[in-house]
């Protein structure tokens, strides 16, 4: 396993205000992420511990709304999430 794996685990697992289950689910994640992915990734969490908070946020969010199999409901997530993670990358 790699040190940027193992380092997002921990980062992911000693999480202050996570769930145990969304720490659990997250870290089992972690391993499937490219280096590119971790690349991206390692660095928002390092500096700011509520970029993790956000991207749980999303995955949950994106989890739920995937399991109503509703292309319309998707769609309208995918364009919603697409352009605030735009406007919050403008705003940086």
């Amino acid at each position: 396993m790699s040190d940027k794996i193992n380092t997002l685990k921990d980062l992911i697992l000693n999480h202050p205000t996570l769930s145990a289950a969304n720490k659990e689910e997250l870290a089992s994640r972690v391993e499937g992420l490219s280096d590119e992915q971790l690349d991206f990734i390692l660095p928002l969490v390092q500096e700011n511990p509520e970029n993790l908070e956000k991207i749980n946020e999303f995955f949950q969010a994106k989890k739920d709304i995937l399991a109503t199999n509703d292309p319309e409901k998707i769609e309208t997530f995918l364009q919603e999430h697409y352009k605030k993670l735009w406007d919050d990358a403008q705003n940086v």
